[in-house]
């Protein structure tokens, strides 16, 4: 009898010990659950209202990009940044380098066949916009100055007038010039973060520096002294 006794006790003990057990089990595992849901709804609130706030700040600067630089064997980077109400301040910079300049040997050039092509050009522009930098679109009036250099490298056909044969001899042109002018331009902003500029527009050329007439090839920005149209388009990011 008090065998029974004891394994009735020691079978009621043990499931009361699982009882305890899963209750205990349980009891962890909702408030781990509870936790990491907390945890989850939190983090999201976190990054939504950083989000929100980041995209609530002014637009002040942009980073801008010339995609049509490429074309032409160079690469061009500048910045934009507001100085006063619907007004910004834009720097540029680019480089250009080819050891293919076929694009320099058209225009009518019979004498002289340029191999490589080394450049410079660095501009400033000061903008009026239509409404504020941050908005969805916007019309600008800008006025730029632009610092320009070539290099050019190749060869140049002499004839001689006694045999009548004609021999090419190494040449060298450099040329330099600094352009004033006008833009009419189009800016629109993508997602808050990109923005594309058309513009179009024109100046003056008032002084050039070395072989001028030589190196004018080519017609949109030339470098001898003349009255010059421009059209372009830049791409912009938000930093």
């Amino acid at each position: 009898m008090k065998s029974k006794v004891h394994s009735f006790n020691k079978i009621k003990n043990t499931t009361m010990s699982k009882t305890i057990i899963s209750l205990l089990s349980l009891t962890l595992l909702f408030l781990g659950t509870y936790s990491a849901n907390a945890f989850e709804s939190n983090l999201k609130k976190h990054y939504k209202l950083k989000t929100l706030e980041e995209s609530s700040k002014p637009l002040n600067h942009e980073l801008i990009v010339f995609p049509l630089s490429f074309a032409v064997s160079g690469f061009e980077l500048g910045g934009e940044f507001v100085t006063k109400e619907r007004r910004t301040i834009r720097f540029s910079a680019g480089y250009f380098i080819s050891n293919s300049a076929n694009a320099y040997n058209s225009f009518g050039n019979t004498e002289n066949f340029f191999e490589t092509m080394e450049g410079f050009r660095t501009e400033a522009q000061y903008r009026f916009y239509s409404r504020d930098f941050e908005a969805k679109d916007n019309f600008y009036l800008g006025l730029f100055g632009v610092f320009k250099s070539v290099t050019l490298q190749g060869e140049k056909q002499v004839f001689n007038p006694i045999n009548g044969s004609t021999t090419n001899t190494p040449i060298t042109l450099e040329s330099s010039a600094l352009s004033l002018g006008l833009l009419l331009g189009y800016r629109v902003r993508l997602h808050d973060v990109f923005s594309m500029d058309f513009h179009f527009g024109g100046g003056i050329t008032p002084t050039s520096i070395g072989d001028a007439e030589e190196a004018h090839i080519n017609q949109v920005n030339p470098y001898k002294k003349s009255i010059n149209v421009r059209a372009g388009m830049t791409f912009g990011i938000r930093i």
